[in-house]
């Protein structure tokens, strides 16, 4: 255990850090079983974590980080979590590590309704780099390529041929129809958080309106694993793995 002064006594660093961050829950009996049978992952961008501060890059499997600082490593049990610490949006887009805590020291509260945990570590291990759009859950690619085509835009389509707005609402419509459960909830607000930071035309007044909604109800269906009608995909010119039945 690590000791520091304070008026002239040693206080062990876990104590210290229980005094400053109220929100940390300490070691219970079975709290290194706990630790061992979550998965935990960090972000970085250009090999930076994004949210620790560590002297060094994550590069690879197999690499071992400490903590730079006294208190530990910050590591999430769900990826869409960072989003909410310290430069998580800012650092978008990231690669997602799942890594192996070393010397776990306590779990934090973290910002979300449903109970996700955060975990301060000592140090950690790289286990491996997890694929693209990971942080959007089990069908994250196809968000993930979604949202960036989105991003690549510089406006929304346009009304175009009757038939083909009429065509396009009666898909969105059916879209409109998937329901999400609370994990998934936490996977379509990423969504949203990733294009309002990576799309200059998704901005709040946009969102309030049909065409805000439209895409609302596009990424909740990508997020619940729904394939994009022919009418979708063609309306906002996605590549052909959007659509129905090639992906």
């Amino acid at each position: 255990m690590l000791l520091r002064k304070r008026h002239g006594r040693a206080v062990s660093t876990s104590t210290e850090m229980f005094a400053q961050c109220p929100t940390l829950i300490g070691m219970t009996e079975d709290f290194h079983t706990d630790v061992e049978s979550r998965d935990w992952y960090i972000a970085s961008l250009n090999g930076r974590d994004v949210v620790n501060v560590s002297l060094r890059k994550v590069r690879r499997p197999g690499q071992v980080m400490r903590a730079w600082g006294w208190r530990g490593f910050r590591v999430f049990e769900r990826p869409a979590t960072i989003r909410n610490y310290k430069y998580g949006l800012d650092c978008l887009p990231w690669h997602v590590w799942r890594v192996k805590p070393l010397n776990p020291i306590a779990f934090e509260v973290a910002p979300d309704s449903h109970g996700r945990s955060v975990l301060w570590t000592r140090g950690l291990c790289v286990d491996a780099l997890m694929h693209e759009g990971y942080e959007f859950g089990a069908n994250g690619r196809e968000v993930k390529r979604f949202l960036d085509h989105l991003a690549g835009l510089d406006a929304p389509p346009t009304d175009t041929a009757p038939e083909q707005m009429t065509e396009y609402r009666a898909a969105v419509r059916d879209l409109a129809k998937t329901a999400l459960t609370p994990q998934l909830h936490d996977f379509r607000w990423m969504a949203n958080d990733y294009l309002e930071h990576r799309a200059r035309w998704w901005d709040l007044p946009l969102q309030h309106t049909e065409r805000g909604r439209e895409v609302s109800n596009i990424v909740n269906a990508l997020v619940a694993g729904r394939d994009l009608p022919a009418a979708v995909a063609e309306w906002w010119a996605l590549p052909p793995r959007h659509v129905l039945g090639t992906l």
